[in-house]
Formats: structure tokens, sequence, C-alpha cells
């Protein structure tokens, strides 16, 4: 079987995905989920996706967002970046990081979990998905206030 030919130009897709996808792994990590349930996968015809898998339970984050990735020339850049990550320096990793996880991303995440019904281990206390939706939609201007009201639930109130 030949190898997929990669032009130059994509390289830098595949290092930005791998980058993503190291951010991804670290953001999961921040949130408390041990490293030997987080791995790189492909679905649905070569989409990358980063996977949660928890139990029974399963989150799957799409990394190239529907583009189909020539998994060999990824893995053996995924698999080298992934040394440099481990030998870098913090100050580098942070960089990394920053630039491939937004807060509204890293919201993202945690919301995309809980509603699998994966406990967040790092937050024992963390709002359920519901809660973390309202959230989400006031943090980017889509419900003017958000709380709880006396009963426990979520009150919202739309722009």
């Amino acid at each position: 079987m030949s190898r997929p030919k990669i032009k130059k130009d994509s390289r830098t897709t595949l290092l930005e995905y791998a980058h993503e996808q190291l951010a991804v792994w670290e953001a999961l990590r921040k949130l408390g989920f041990p490293s030997d349930d987080i791995y790189a996968a492909f679905y649905n015809g070569n989409e990358l996706f980063t996977t949660l898998k928890v139990g029974d339970k399963e989150w799957n984050g799409s990394i190239s967002r529907g583009k189909k990735i020539p998994p060999e020339p990824y893995i053996a850049l995924y698999t080298a970046e992934c040394e440099r990550w481990n030998q870098t320096t913090e100050g580098e990793r942070r960089r990394i990081f920053d630039a491939y996880m937004p807060v509204e991303k890293m919201i993202n995440i945690a919301v995309g979990v809980r509603c699998k019904g994966i406990d967040i281990p790092s937050l024992p206390d963390a709002p359920s998905a519901e809660d973390l939706v309202a959230l989400k939609a006031f943090i980017e201007g889509r419900l003017v206030s958000f709380g709880h009201g006396d009963d426990g639930h979520v009150q919202a109130r739309a722009n």
C-alpha cells in the first residue's frame, strides 16, 4: 500500500491539528481526566477526533471538523509532536495551549463532556450539563440573565 502524498502547505495544517489535539488533551488533563482515558481516533472515514472514554461513556471532539486526514502521516507527525511536547518548556506548552484553547472552547469541552453524563474529576461540584449550556449561552450573549430559582433549576432569560 502506498503512502498518501502530503503537499508541503498541508503539513502546516497537520501540525495545526496536532497542536490543537495536544491542547484538547491538556484541557482534559486540567479537568482531571487521566491520560489513559484520552486518545486520538479516526472515525467517519478518517475524520480526526480526540476521544475521552470513562467507563461505558465516551465523548468525541472533532479536531478536523469534517475534513478527512491521511492517518499515516498524521500519526507520525503527532507522535513526534507528543515527544516534543514532553521535552519542551512549560512556556512553550503554555503558548500552544493558549493559542489553541480559548476559554470558550474549554467551556464547549466541559459542556460536551457533561452532556455525555461524564463527571469532571477536578470539579466534583461541577454544574449540570443544563447549567453549563445556559452559562455558555450567557457568555455568548444569547441570554440576558442566568441563575438558579428557588427550586434549584436553571432559570434564564433570552435576549
